[in-house]
């Protein structure tokens, strides 16, 4: 016997399923769950430096990585100057109702992309004043591999997760 669920929602829209397809929708969350964990931990555990070095050996095009390293490093940037703009916008008392601040999120959003587009093309300009031809010359050093580390990278995923996984085969996969 198949169970069937249904869920109404506002304006006349339903979304329904079987148990089966609940199921799985459960088990693709929770695979994006743990993925989107997994690169948090990566990105916040090795220099990206390093994650680039790594793409780069590993012969990713080379667009591919400048792009990432140029993202990652601006993210910072823009971070910063946006802080900065929502502090400025404070000290004018940029906040202080509901009808401002909506005036001063508007007013920091347009600054924002401006001095992004502004600030991207300074780049440009000084890649080309250095004779950019389309690869970006970075330092790298290879790290010593030993066994011992390695043996540490496969044992821990056997040792912290909790008993039963299916990927363990304690238990059959609900797939």
């Amino acid at each position: 016997a198949r169970m069937r669920v249904r869920v109404r929602l506002g304006g006349g829209l339903a979304v329904s399923g079987t148990q089966e397809s609940l199921a799985g929708a459960g088990v693709v969350c929770l695979r994006a769950v743990a993925a989107v964990s997994s690169m948090m931990l990566l990105s916040l555990s090795v220099p990206m430096g390093e994650i680039l070095s790594l793409l780069r050996r590993w012969r990713v095009p080379s667009a591919l990585t400048e792009l990432m390293g140029l993202m990652y490093r601006l993210i910072f940037v823009f971070d910063r100057t946006l802080h900065s703009m929502i502090r400025a916008q404070g000290c004018r008392l940029g906040f202080r109702n509901l009808r401002t601040s909506y005036r001063s999120f508007g007013a920091i959003v347009a600054a924002l992309f401006l001095r992004a587009v502004d600030r991207a093309h300074r780049m440009e300009m000084g890649l080309a004043a250095r004779g950019y031809t389309g690869e970006l010359r970075v330092l790298s050093c290879r790290h010593a591999v030993s066994l011992r580390a390695i043996g540490l990278i496969l044992l821990t995923p056997a040792t912290t997760t909790p008993p039963g996984l299916p990927w363990l085969g304690l238990i059959p996969s609900p797939i």
